[in-house]
């Protein structure tokens, strides 16, 4: 088995430090020319033009999307790879192919019951001497028998250098199924439009063919059709020349874009139109489709790839009464999938599928002078998608699996614990696949070297090693692993974890008598702690305040006691610099579609969160520096309670307009008083309410347009429970509340259309740069899994909490002139918003 490393792979393989982080950025890739043809849903792109957020399909057929791509690269040593049926596709040495040797063909025929049987049955009996008894037991034995091959993962450089076997072709890759693509809405039947492609008239609604049974199929399908005296073989249909026309197609036949992405059902039917005109079939089963037009035949191999049939184009020349009429074209497959409605035809098509309708063999691999080439990531659970005119599927693999096995094999007894935040996650990026544990490990289980213990999710090897797969979606289920010895603990998207369930986990990890047993040139590399993480998701701002802001790139850093006391390093990994490795893509990154995102997804920015809730958000637009508040402005305080979590309180101006930097309305948020523990974000002071209060109104006398003003705080501290509220006991420390109003959704809309800013792109809040917690986590909000309007309340939300009651206390509206009204009360201008559904109203001092 085959665990190459790349060189930051290797980096993190050999460090010595004890607690890594690996990554920041979207690793993995496939580098292919970007001239490659690149199918998708709606047509055809490149590798050049494919972007972010584009669906593509994976080696089954099934959409996926694009959730990541690299600049165009150059310098690469690149390879030209031919198949048998004529598509070649130009890789670099380093990208990665499923394929299935000889060996492993051979194996995959013989490991059948059918085969079993004829062997069985091809076998003289044994055991007819004196112990019949015997024969009897053997033949009622259950015997366990080699589970079936499922390829090997080889680089375009290693399947070069092992193309042949003897004068046997060694590597082939399985042909795709065909694109599974929903019904559509078609202008013209199918079967129709394929029967005009073949023996239709060009410029006519018109068909000539001497076959009834295709006039009995147009007409079985709501068409009129009607004979014409002048010719005995020719029909016209009615209706059909205007809709051609509407096509674009009428005087150039060709196949519309549109049926070739239709759905199965609808994409047979056109073939079986085609091949009962201008198809054959021949005696052994071998079919061709015949045209002159080379548009026709190019589109008609496009969609026997869409269908999952292999087939090659031939060229030759087009002879009548020995004259030299041009080039003809010939498309040769050879399938069991009925593309005919003829009787006659249908009748001669195989009814067993032969061995090479499975595979595309590599008939060559070529070096060729480097061209640009470039990367993409596919969010399809085995990471393969299709490439070329012919739908050839591609793959790469994953550093947290190939680090588990070598350690596992290298070190006996070790425990190795692999974390995914949830069990869906853990099963369908670990252990599906063709790059899955089972798959890594297939000869070594065959041949029983290592076991499967699927009902606890354990492998275990020869040695006593064990890799535990493991999941920890709520903070509560880290208990379960309160008693485990982890000797080494692996986190794969470190981000989707609370620093809680991190803390406790990494807690747990100890080498104990396991010391003694490590190889001595590796004594000092085995880190305790690896994960793997991108910018985003819960953990976003505790990953980056403990790996990215206080450790230096590929440095080691010795930290302290009460941050474990290990040797942490991060090792920055972008997907560049790993041209074959990939890290999972379990959830779906709605946000990424954004040049933002791509960012910090493909160049590991931290400072920009993958898939936030605020994409609204930006430093340069709504942080300001520290200035004078004009003494008449409107000021108010907005207030998020918490004891063990953090308390957040900020100070609110509201602009006038006098100041042209800030519109009439603006909310400028200019104090902060957080109450969190210093370096642990999400863990507060345990203050008292009385404390809280007296610092309140310590930094309140610091103004006395302040002093007794009013508050909007969570309406949860009202509570009395059995004794005197929060809100009571601050209160008596000069500190006074009214409850705020506490809807989430419409809180969120207004913290939102605030960041938006009004009709003519101005902000309507702004942030002073001294209020950091306020910065460092309103970016950070992603949306709640089972609310998408929602934000996810595990996430550290105090101080946008707090900014939200701050934002209800003054609801604002956008609105255009035409809509506005204004009616003066005294000093205060009361705004109404018209509307069919809701009138809401905003307040502002004039």
């Amino acid at each position: 088995m085959d665990l190459e490393l790349h060189e930051k792979q290797s980096l993190a393989f050999h460090s010595e430090a004890t607690e890594i982080l690996y990554g920041g950025a979207a690793g993995g890739g496939k580098a292919l020319a970007i001239d490659t043809p690149i199918p998708t849903p709606s047509g055809w792109t490149t590798m050049g033009a494919i972007q972010v957020g584009d669906a593509v399909f994976d080696e089954s057929g099934k959409p996926c999307t694009v959730v990541a791509a690299t600049e165009i690269m150059s310098g690469r040593p690149c390879y030209q790879v031919t198949f048998c049926d004529g598509e070649q596709i130009i890789a670099d040495a380093s990208h990665q192919w499923l394929t299935f040797s000889n060996a492993e063909r051979t194996a995959l025929s013989r490991r059948t019951e059918s085969f079993r049987e004829a062997r069985r049955q091809s076998r003289a009996k044994r055991g007819t001497g004196k112990r019949n008894d015997m024969a009897e037991l053997n033949a009622c034995r259950e015997f366990e028998y080699l589970p079936p091959p499922t390829g090997s993962i080889v680089t375009t450089q290693q399947m070069a250098a092992s193309l042949m076997v003897g004068k046997r072709t060694n590597h082939s890759i399985v042909v795709c199924p065909g694109l599974a693509l929903d019904e559509i809405s078609l202008p013209i039947d199918p079967y129709v439009l394929g029967v005009w492609l073949g023996d239709g008239t060009r410029g006519q609604g018109a068909i000539a063919t001497a076959d009834a049974q295709i006039v009995d199929e147009i007409s079985a399908r709501g068409y009129e059709v009607r004979k014409r005296p002048a010719n005995k073989y020719a029909y016209g249909i009615l209706g059909l020349q205007g809709k051609l026309r509407a096509l674009g197609i009428i005087q150039s036949k060709e196949i519309p874009s549109v049926y070739l992405r239709a759905s199965e059902h609808q994409r047979m039917e056109l073939l079986r139109g085609l091949m009962d005109t201008d198809g054959t079939c021949n005696l052994r089963g071998a079919c061709e489709f015949d045209n002159c037009d080379r548009a026709l035949i190019e589109s008609v191999h496009e969609l026997l790839a869409s269908l999952g049939i292999k087939s090659t184009i031939r060229t030759g020349v087009a002879r009548l009464n020995g004259k030299d009429c041009g080039p003809k074209y010939r498309v040769k497959f050879t399938t069991t999938k009925q593309v005919f409605h003829l009787r006659r035809k249908a009748e001669r098509l195989v009814t067993q599928e032969r061995g090479t309708q499975r595979w595309r063999m590599v008939k060559s691999v070529e070096a060729i002078e480097s061209v640009p080439v470039r990367c993409i990531q596919v969010d399809s659970p085995s990471h393969l998608f299709l490439a070329g005119r012919g739908m050839v599927p591609t793959h790469n693999s994953h550093l947290m699996r190939v680090l588990a096995i070598a350690w596992a094999m290298l070190v006996p007894g070790i425990q190795i614990y692999l974390f995914r935040r949830t069990y869906q996650d853990l099963w369908k990026n670990h252990m599906e696949g063709p790059s899955s544990f089972p798959a890594l490990l297939a000869d070594m289980i065959v041949s029983k070297w290592v076991k499967l213990n699927l009902s606890d999710n354990q492998i275990i090897f020869w040695n006593g090693s064990k890799i535990h797969l493991c999941h920890c979606q709520h903070e509560k289920d880290r208990l379960k692993y309160q008693g485990a010895e982890i000797h080494v603990l692996l986190i794969d998207e470190l981000t989707h974890f609370t620093d809680t369930i991190y803390r406790f986990l990494r807690g747990r990890c100890r080498l104990g008598a396991l010391q003694d047993l490590i190889p001595e040139e590796h004594r000092a590399r085995l880190p305790m702690v690896m994960a793997g993480a991108n910018p985003g998701g819960i953990g976003h701002h505790w990953v980056k305040m403990a790996f990215i802001d206080n450790v230096t790139p590929l440095t080691i850093r010795r930290m302290p006691n009460t941050e474990g006391g290990m040797l942490r390093q991060y090792i920055p990994a972008k997907l560049q610099d790993n041209p074959s490795m990939e890290e999972d893509y379990a959830d779906k990154l709605a946000g990424l579609g954004s040049e933002a995102m791509v960012r910090a997804m493909l160049e590991g920015d931290w400072d920009i969160v993958a898939g936030a809730f605020f994409t609204e958000f930006k430093r340069e637009r709504h942080v300001i520096k520290p200035m004078a508040i004009p003494s008449h402005w409107t000021k108010y305080r907005s207030f998020d309670w918490g004891s063990a979590k953090p308390f957040a309180c900020y100070w609110i101006a509201v602009s006038d307009g006098t100041l042209p930097a800030f519109p009439r309305g603006a909310l400028i948020v200019y104090r902060e008083y957080y109450g969190m523990k210093e370096g642990e974000p999400n863990v507060g002071l345990k203050m008292t309410a009385d404390k809280v209060a007296k610092e309140i109104y310590r930094k309140d006398r610091k103004e006395t347009t302040a002093q007794g003003g009013w508050g909007v705080a969570d309406p949860a501290i009202f509570s009395e429970n059995g004794g005197i509220s929060i809100a009571e006991t601050m209160r008596k420390e000069k500190v006074q509340w009214r409850p705020g109003d506490n809807k989430r959704k419409p809180g969120w809309e207004q913290v939102r259309i605030r960041l938006d800013g009004d009709d003519d792109g101005n902000p309507m809040l702004f942030i002073f740069e001294t209020c950091v917690h306020l910065i460092r986590t309103l970016p950070a909000l992603q949306h709640d899994e089972h609310d998408a309007e929602d934000v996810d309340s595990d996430l550290e939300d105090h101080g946008p909490d707090a900014l939200r009651y701050g934002c209800m206390a003054r609801p604002y509206i956008k609105d255009t002139e035409s809509k506005r009204k204004k009616v003066e009360v005294g000093t205060v201008a009361w705004v109404y918003a018209a509307s069919k559904e809701t009138k809401q109203r905003s307040r502002y001092r004039s």
